[in-house]
């Protein structure tokens, strides 16, 4: 159960990016003369590449195509090097033919594919990824609000892990304890990000890094829990060492286009700072974390609120029979 005094964050969009898309959801009645009408093209995000072992012949690539107005299975013959691989998503622009008949769950078909700007992936995250409403738009439009280019790029890099750009979105926070809900996970990364804007006496870099931090402070979460229980990499290495891990090769390339801010990012994201007081980053990482354990403590404080209040009104109602 969560909280109904969801903490919110509105940010103007510097360089937002409005895509038109055209609609392939409605049925087409196939003839001769209609295939010119059958080809479109638009921006999307290219994740699951398989190939089809039961389709007869050459085996073709199965895959699903996202942007913000939904998602599409589609099927390709393009080679794998032309579209990349499964280990992160693509951002670019696809040209499809519908070629399906009466059902809509048939595949695309898959003709020609660009890569474009991967930093244009939040833009293709549709709202409906997370449960709760408003929450993929503002985590969006904090992520735009970062000055810094590398690190926004750093965090589109992040996003297009396969598993975060699904299950960020849908993951608890916890497995019995705050936000321990389907979409308690960015609900709560989010609501730690707020709190951490509002800590105006910092210099612009460091509320750049603040944001990051606080927005994937608890992502190793994602990868953490199997079935309502830990996996055994969490049990091993925990969730922030395990969240670390998986994004030592995005970290990587942050040092790489800038060495001082993956240093510090790096310093964040592998709880350095938690281990020795006098880290450069060490301050950043105290108010993230004091506005994590707010962030849970309220949430736990409108629980108990919630749950005496039913238990008051059981009570009443026993006493009315």
């Amino acid at each position: 159960m969560r909280s109904d005094d969801t903490i919110s964050v509105k940010h103007h969009r510097a360089n937002a990016h409005a895509y038109s898309c055209v609609e392939i959801g409605r049925e087409v009645h196939m003839d001769s003369g209609s295939w010119k009408d059958r080809v479109f093209s638009f921006p999307a995000v290219l994740s699951n590449v398989e190939p089809d072992f039961d389709f007869g012949g050459k085996a073709p690539l199965t895959l699903q195509l996202t942007n913000s107005t939904g998602s599409w299975n589609a099927a390709t013959w393009l080679s794998i090097t032309d579209i990349g691989t499964d280990e992160m998503v693509r951002v670019g622009r696809a040209t499809i033919v519908d070629v399906r008949g009466d059902s809509a769950n048939e595949p695309l078909v898959l003709t020609h594919w660009r890569a474009d700007d991967q930093r244009l992936v939040f833009d293709l995250i549709p709202n409906e990824f997370c449960p709760i409403a408003g929450v993929v738009s503002q985590v969006r439009e904090l992520v735009c609000s970062i000055g810094s280019d590398a690190l926004r790029e750093f965090m589109a890099s992040v996003f297009m892990i396969p598993s975060v750009f699904r299950h960020f979105w849908t993951a608890p926070a916890s497995r019995a304890h705050h936000h321990a809900y389907v979409g308690g996970l960015a609900e709560h990364s989010l609501e730690v990000a707020v709190l951490a804007d509002v800590a105006r006496q910092v210099e612009s870099w460091q509320r750049d890094l603040l944001v990051a931090y606080a927005l994937l402070h608890d992502v190793g979460k994602v990868w953490a829990y199997k079935n309502g229980e830990l996996t055994g990499e969490a049990r091993r290495y925990g969730h922030e060492q395990l969240g670390y891990r998986r994004l030592c090769s995005c970290l990587d390339t942050l040092c790489a286009v800038d060495p001082n801010l993956g240093d510090l990012m790096t310093g964040l994201l592998s709880c350095a700072w938690k281990r020795d007081y006098r880290h450069q980053v060490a301050t950043l990482g105290g108010i993230v974390r004091a506005m994590d354990r707010f962030s849970a403590a309220r949430f736990m404080e409108c629980a108990s609120r919630r749950s005496a209040c039913e238990s008051d009104h059981h009570s009443f109602d026993d006493a009315t029979w």
